[in-house]
């Protein structure tokens, strides 16, 4: 029909019994030609309700090797039912314009079986611009359908278009589809992410490469866009379920996510809106795990600092909020607000046990945190776990991939504290005798402090630290220098200074001070110190510099460094 064509070769005819009532006969041709002819040929009245394409198949191309049997009942009237076929064959150079959706299938070889009881095409060919494997199925006259299977790399994802922010490595997928509906499309999609790894996806979320992770939706797709239903995302650690809806080119509209658990114990949903060129998020839960976003801010990737950061509004809500050290924030309330990489709007409120924590933006990218409990704000966001108690009142300056800020705690407590244990037994070694020699060891274990100030600088994953101090009554100390998470480095330098209260007295003196105490932080007698290496396991290095008027000798030599001539000798300094 319409000039199709199809070669027949290796014909016959056979009546196996004509004394049956009434005989059947038997048909079997060798077919070589177009698939065209041969799609037509399926359209037959007799044929069509079992093995047609859909009609709507766009641009069916291909060539067919193959034999078709038919058997009939000799009978008048003949119906449709009286007829039965089976054609076994070999599809080359197969493709289809708009298989699934708009998406083409081309280059493909199958394998065809096809009889009244439905028909079956298996093979591989391209999809998704990738390699994919292919079964096509018809099981009745409304019943066909498409399964794909195709893995995507990097490349191919983004030349597809479908290149997602964090999502490096294959992913293998599993497409159902109704084929021949124009640019509809419903199917079902089974994602296998196990050779993938996630980073930044969503903030604070990684999995490796090798750990098992899958998600499935359903996708239904017409003109007016593209809805993923019924979403279910597992990764062992986390998973979420919900739904999502895109424009027709692609772009984001809206989300709702029922159940988000990012790490174990987490209870949470989420509504993602498209506002303006950003996104608003509204979260509410009754357990929320914060160290890995914690974590992402205090060290995030190393380009990070190079974007100024999506237009982003968020609502969130959480009974409780776990941070680090087994510290967790309480009725946390949060509102954030970024537009154009500059922070719009910032308040948080919560408690740790009694104590309240408060934020606040009071300028532009100025914010200023107080808390009733220094030590546990600290350990929560994982800087320092050995505090206990104070108050503290932290401020920061943030601009585009930089923040400055100042921080000032107040009647604090350090417990074991390694560092300061081995500066008091190690670094100071005189004693208050009959001579009046001053004795300035003491109890290490658990060492209070009035006052500790600071001023920072963080860039990426690392923090400058400037004109620091922290003195109480028995020891101070002044300190400078520099720690990258990124690198897991330390290099901090400065000056320890023991019976501090009475120490420093010198400092004050106008004339006596300004020769011997040096700065109003250090005193009279007192070591340097250096604290360098990795961050997990530093080496301090302690230089009994002199127990002397440090300050003083500096003024001298103009460096920390003194000459071997004045470094203790005999077990005193001369």
């Amino acid at each position: 029909g319409n000039g199709r064509r199809l070669a027949l070769s290796e014909g016959s005819f056979t009546i196996a019994d004509t004394d049956a009532k009434p005989p059947l006969a038997n048909i079997g041709v060798r077919m070589t030609g177009g698939l065209d002819a041969v799609t037509h040929l399926l359209a037959a009245e007799s044929l069509k309700p079992f093995a047609s394409l859909p009609p709507d198949v766009a641009g069916i191309k291909g060539q067919i090797d193959g034999r078709m049997s038919l058997d009939l009942k000799l009978t008048r009237p003949a119906t449709p039912e009286d007829t039965q076929f089976r054609v076994n064959a070999i599809i080359t150079n197969f493709a289809v314009e708009k298989l699934i959706g708009k998406e083409r299938l081309e280059s493909a070889t199958l394998s065809l079986l096809a009889d009244r009881s439905g028909m079956r095409a298996t093979g591989a060919g391209r999809m998704f611009g990738a390699p994919a494997t292919i079964e096509l199925k018809r099981t009745g006259k409304d019943k066909s359908e498409a399964v794909i299977g195709v893995t995507l790399d990097d490349a191919a994802r983004a030349r597809q278009g479908y290149a997602i922010p964090g999502l490096t490595g294959p992913v293998s997928a599993r497409i159902v589809a109704s084929p021949g509906e124009g640019a509809d499309l419903n199917a079902s999609v089974e994602l296998d992410l196990t050779k993938a790894a996630l980073d930044g996806t969503v903030p604070g979320f990684a999995k490796p490469a090798g750990r098992a992770a899958k998600a499935t939706f359903q996708l239904v797709s017409d003109e007016a866009g593209t809805v993923l239903e019924q979403i279910a995302f597992d990764s062992g650690v986390g998973n979420f379920r919900g739904s999502a809806k895109f424009g027709a080119e692609g772009s984001f509209i809206s989300a709702k996510i029922n159940q988000l658990r990012l790490s174990p114990g987490d209870e949470m949903r989420v509504e993602v809106a498209k506002a303006g060129d950003g996104l608003k998020l509204v979260m509410r839960g009754t357990m929320f795990d914060g160290r890995p976003y914690l974590q992402a801010l205090i060290n995030p990737a190393p380009d990070a600092s190079k974007e100024p950061g999506r237009d982003v509004e968020i609502d969130f809500k959480s009974g409780t909020v776990n941070g680090a050290n087994r510290q967790s924030l309480s009725a946390v309330d949060l509102k954030f607000s970024r537009k154009g990489g500059l922070i719009r709007h910032f308040q948080v409120f919560g408690r740790f046990g009694a104590a309240q924590l408060a934020g606040n933006l009071v300028g532009q990218g100025q914010v200023n945190v107080h808390s009733d409990n220094a030590g546990a704000f600290l350990a929560f966001a994982d800087f320092y776990r050995r505090m206990e108690g104070g108050t503290i009142d932290l401020s920061l300056n943030m601009a585009a991939g930089r923040t400055d800020g100042q921080v000032l705690i107040h009647d604090f407590l350090l417990r074991d504290e390694p560092a300061l244990r081995r500066l008091v037994t190690e670094g100071t070694n005189v004693r208050e005798d009959r001579n009046g020699t001053i004795d300035a060891k003491f109890d290490a274990t658990a060492v209070e402090f009035n006052k500790l100030q600071a001023s920072f600088s963080k860039t990426g994953g690392r923090i400058e630290v400037r004109d620091g101090f922290m003195h109480g009554p028995q020891i101070g100390t002044s300190l400078e220098g520099a720690v990258d998470f990124a690198k897991n480095f330390i290099d901090v330098k400065g000056t320890f200074v023991p019976a501090y209260a009475l120490n420093n007295f010198f400092a004050r003196i106008p004339v006596l001070g300004l020769l011997l105490g040096g700065s109003s932080h250090e005193g009279l007698f007192a070591v340097n110190f250096r604290i360098s290496g990795p961050a997990s396991a530093p080496t301090l290095n302690i230089n009994p510099l002199s127990a002397i008027a440090p300050g003083f000798l500096r003024k001298i030599f103009g460096s920390g460094d003194i000459p071997s001539a004045f470094q203790p000798q005999g077990g005193a300094v001369r």
